[in-house]
Order: structure tokens, then sequence, then C-alpha cells
């Protein structure tokens, strides 16, 4: 067989995974989260990431400990498209269209493809014996780390992209159709803190179950779940204190956004903070209670620690801590807050946190809304509010979160309401979704959340919560990005589960009584 070898799979091979006409900017992050692409246990570091490569939109990886060769391995499952080994020459220094890289594209169920350049001559068709048209799982050796090619030195020229469909790439394996890097994707990784790697990083490679994109797992990011918007300008402190109902405290604006300061307008409500919870720890602890209140009450844009077992806020922290629970929209600041002071945090100041927010009794502060239209709305930073020009817009496939007073949500006030706006039909639909699994879709909720949901044992209770943080928390699950110890319990929950139907157990499980 001729070491050259390229063949373009029909999309039916894929599953009938369809291969988008349209895509996003060249900035948009990958649909699926890969492994890193070299052998369990081999530490790599990172020479370019995605906006440092040039031209943009690659990562170049080498490896710098673990067993010699280094073996490069399949990022996902999926079906190999291309291979060059052929090659044996180095080529630093030269344009990239007179390089003669040697290189393996991999297709994925959801459309996108991988790619792993420089591999060393012969090492995939000879030594790992692969051909276009193999399957593939994540982990299968595909080569071995070389500098064939326009390559500096040993290492893995690392892409994910969604070619087009008719010509994918030309003979030198370069994508066709990609002015800009178009069709350049940012790679997620599973084990690594916000999912992206950064320039001069290191890393350890290892196996994961999110490292797989299946077809379940094409549903594009709801959006409207994850808002974030840095660049909203907020009102500028005018030194006025402010006041919220029934409490004599009173706070400026420039407190109530200190985030080493935990704005307590009702301490009568509650145990004494924690210096922890209250204060944090400067300069990387951020104080629990700012973004979570005070009591625990947290809001659409993170999550309500009140009441949660002990055991389960001590887990989740670990997972933020490495890596393993992350968000399916891996730039969105509160999760980047999060793996960051989950990783600054001392085990103690955990355990005293964790035994604060879980002494502590939820409330319900939520009312779900049927509707068909909605008021439009935009973002503020994390969350959404309604907007002051008015007019109305169809609801659409979405749940829309606001708080009831935008201002006392703004100043942090444990007492703030909020009101979600759901599809008409989702309470029903959530209902027998969440007690009954709806026909094989899910898996009946009480079996594992308590017979009123309302947690047990070291199970959360998921009664009363937030649903724009349910539907962020089904999604995470279903992508893999959230991938602690008890994602292997939500497989089965999340694995057939629809935006529609996400929509409908959370509108269903927010109206009920925590």
């Amino acid at each position: 067989m001729n070491r050259w070898t390229i063949a373009i799979v029909c999309s039916c091979a894929l599953g009938g995974a369809a291969i988008a006409g349209e895509t996003a900017p060249g900035s948009t992050t990958s649909q699926g989260i890969y492994r890193l692409p070299f052998a369990d246990a081999t530490t790599i570091k990172v020479f370019d990431d995605f906006s440092t490569h040039r031209p943009l939109g690659r990562v170049d990886l080498f490896a710098v400990e673990g067993q010699k060769p280094y073996r490069v391995v399949a990022a996902a499952a999926g079906r190999v498209m291309a291979i060059q080994d052929s090659y044996g020459e180095q080529q630093s220094g030269r344009a990239a269209a007179d390089c003669h890289n040697n290189y393996v594209w991999i297709a994925h169920p959801n459309g996108e493809w991988t790619s792993y350049s420089h591999l060393a001559q012969g090492s995939v068709s000879k030594l790992a014996k692969l051909k276009a048209g193999d399957a593939v799982k994540a982990g299968t050796f595909i080569g071995n780390e070389g500098a064939v090619g326009c390559a500096m030195l040993d290492h893995v020229h690392f892409e994910v992209a969604v070619p087009d469909a008719k010509t994918p790439i030309d003979s030198g394996g370069f994508l066709l159709d990609n002015e800009g890097g178009k069709r350049e994707r940012n790679p997620q990784f599973c084990h690594v803190a916000g999912g992206l790697v950064v320039k001069d990083a290191t890393y350890r490679a290892a196996a994961c179950e999110g490292s797989v994109p299946s077809a379940s797992m094409a549903a594009p990011l709801p959006a409207w779940a994850y808002p974030w918007d840095p660049n909203f300008k907020v009102l500028p402190d005018d030194g006025v204190p402010r006041h919220v109902p029934d409490s004599t405290a009173t706070f400026t604006l420039t407190q109530v956004r200190d985030l080493f300061f935990a704005p307590d307008w009702h301490p009568e409500e509650h145990p004494p903070m924690p210096d922890v919870v209250a204060r944090g720890r400067k300069p990387d602890v951020l104080a629990c209670g700012v973004c979570h209140r005070a009591d625990g009450s947290g809001g659409p844009e993170n999550a309500r620690l009140a009441g949660l077992p002990r055991e389960y806020i001590v887990r989740q922290m670990a997972d933020y801590r490495s890596g393993a629970r992350r968000s399916a929209e891996p730039q969105r600041g509160p999760i980047l807050r999060m793996n960051a002071t989950a990783k600054a945090t001392t085990d103690a100041e955990i355990q005293t946190a964790a035994d604060y927010f879980s002494s502590l009794k939820p409330r319900m502060n939520i009312k779900v809304i049927e509707t068909e239209t909605v008021a439009k709305s935009h973002v503020a930073v994390t969350h959404f509010v309604t907007s002051a020009a008015g007019g109305k817009e169809p609801i659409g496939v979405r749940i829309l979160e606001v708080p009831a007073d935008e201002a006392q949500f703004e100043l942090r006030d444990t007492r703030s309401q909020f009101v979600a706006y759901v599809p008409v039909g989702s309470l029903a639909k959530g209902e027998a979704l969440a007690r009954t699994g709806g026909a094989g879709t899910t898996v009946a909720c009480a079996g594992c959340h308590g017979p009123e949901l309302k947690g047990a044992g070291p199970i959360p209770g998921i009664a009363g919560r937030s649903p724009s943080y349910i539907v962020r928390q089904l999604y995470d699950f279903k992508q893999g990005t959230r991938a602690g110890d008890g994602s292997t319990m939500m497989k089965p929950t999340v694995d057939k589960l629809s935006t529609q139907d996400m929509i409908s157990l959370a509108s269903y499980l927010a109206s009920l009584k925590p």
C-alpha cells in the first residue's frame, strides 16, 4: 500500500453527522471536548496556543516527560479520513506551501475534524497500522511525535476544524476554503482548567469520558443559558449609600462590587459568616458570599449553596480545582472565577465554607410563568435584564430568567426575587419527565434526589433551583464539560435530552419549593 493515502468518507459513514456549511468565526470554541493527543501520563507543554500560533487557530504541543518515543493518540472517537507519513525531512524555515508534512485527519460524529501533523516517518502506517477509513477510539495510538516538515522541534501540530463538506483538504493536508482561519475551532480539552490550553503551560495527558464527541453532543450551545458580556458598562459609583427594603444597612456601589466583601443586608437571618465567606483571602480567594450571597441564595448567574450537602460542596470544589468541572462556554466569567478560586482555596477554608452553607435553609425565590411572548431583554455582564426601551418578542425555545427588581439584585440583596418565563406547556412536560422519565427519555429524578427532590444524603436537592442554572448543568453533563465523580450517575439522565426537554425539566424543578 502506498503510504500516502487520502480518502474522503461520505457523511453516512459518520452516522449521518452533517458538516455545517455555515460556520462561526475562527475564534469559536470546539463543540467537542477532546483529550490531549498524547498517551496517558505524558507531560506536555504548549509551544503555541490558539491565539499565539501563526497562522492563528492552531495549537502546537510537545512532550516533555513520559515513555519514549512519545506516542500520539486520537483525541476522540472517529474515522480516519486522510494519512500522510512517507516524508522524513525536517524543513524548518520554508514557506508552508513548500513543506512536506506528515499528518492524520480524523472526522468525528459531531462534524468536527482533528488534525495531527509532523508525525514521525512511517509511524502511522507501519507502527499504528492505520489506513484511511479506519475507525478509532479516543486514545487509539496513531503515530509517534516527530519534526517532519515545517517544524523547529519534535511536536504535534493539532487542529480542530469544520471542513468544507465536498473538498475538505488538499493533498498537502491543508484545509481548503479556510481564509482567515474561519473553519478552525479553539479546541476544548478535558482535564484542562477552563478547557483551553495556554502557551508555555504544562499539562498531563489522561483519558476522560468527555473526550468522545458523540452524535448526541451535536446540539448547539443554548447561549441564553450562558449569558456573558464582560464589556457591559455598569453605572459608575456616585458615592451615594444604597439601601434595600427592610434593612438598616447601607453600602456604596464600590462596596457591593468588591469581590472581597460580601454585603450583609440582613445579618439577623443567618449565622455569622466565616471569614472565607465574608471576605475571602486576598489576592486569589474571592469571598464566597459575594457571588453566592451572604445566605447562600445565589442567583441565575451561579448556584444556590444554601442547604447543599456538606460533602457535595467539598466534592464540587475538588472538581473545580482539578478542572473536572468546567463549562460548555469556557470563556464565561463565573466558571473561570470558580476554577481559579478553587485552586487557591485551602482544604480548611473549603471545609469551613461547606459547613456554613450546608447549615442554611434555602428559600423559595423564583416565580415560573408560562408565556408565548416576553419583554425584550439584554445581558448585563452575567444575567439577563429587561430592556428599558420596552417591546415584546416571542419566547421561542429558551428560558428568560430576570430579577424582579434589578437594582435590588445588583446590590446583592439576599431577599431578591426572580421571574422565569418559560414556553407554554413546559411545566406539565417537565413534571412528566421528572416523575416518570418520559418513557425512556431520561431517568426519574426521585431515585437519586429524593421523593420531594430536596436531596438525599450527599446528593443535592434540585427543587426550587434557578432554571437557567439547571439547564447549564444538564447541558454541561451531556457535553462532558462537567466530568466529576457524579457525572457517571448523570449520563443516562442527559444522553437523550433535547434542549426542549432540558427547558421543561428546569421549569418544573424551579416551580417547586426547595
